[in-house]
């Protein structure tokens, strides 16, 4: 004998079976996709173990190198500077910046500057090295010498390579002299 009550069977004897009621289908408000960029997102939150296992990795995570200016100094004047190689948390991908300001008195002012910065990105960086810049942008001409007595001395081969990069019509020039 079957009997139905509120639409679940149950049956009569020692074997009950019982069915649990049904979860209404309503999904929180912060995950409603409201968009077609918050509905991408919500699929990726969804089905995030999938998506990794077949290595796709989400936009987000593949920009936070690239939102990062490969070089930031000071418009004119000589200050310190600092090579900074900045990586994904945990990842192999990694990219070498170069930061300098006349503000800063030593070069980890710099870098305790920066750090703050690329940690809000989800990103680490360590000082590769640092010297000195020589910017007058008057004469469009960039000299890059010295070290860094915290961080020692940076490839200023590679420093150049990255200032060449922004600073194209300039003349830039880089030595180990100290002065």
């Amino acid at each position: 004998m079957l009997i139905v009550s509120l639409g679940f069977p149950k049956r009569c004897c020692h074997q009950h079976t019982t069915f649990p009621a049904p979860r209404p289908n309503i999904t929180p408000p912060h995950l409603t996709p409201q968009s077609p960029v918050s509905a991408l997102a919500f699929v990726w939150r969804s089905a995030r173990s999938v998506f990794r296992s077949l290595g796709v990795r989400q936009r987000r995570d593949m920009a936070g190198l690239t939102a990062v200016a490969d070089v930031q100094i000071d418009p004119d004047g000589v200050f310190k500077y600092i090579l900074v190689r900045v990586s994904k948390k945990g990842g192999s991908e990694h990219k070498d910046i170069v930061r300098g300001t006349k503000t800063a008195e030593f070069h980890n002012n710099i870098f305790e500057k920066l750090a703050p910065e690329m940690e809000k990105l989800e990103l680490e960086c360590k000082c590769l090295g640092g010297g000195k810049i020589d910017h007058n942008s008057k004469e469009k001409k960039i000299r890059v010498f010295g070290v860094s007595t915290g961080f020692g001395k940076a490839d200023h081969a590679v420093s150049v390579e990255k200032l060449k990069s922004v600073y194209k019509d300039y003349e830039i020039t880089w030595s180990d002299d100290t002065k």
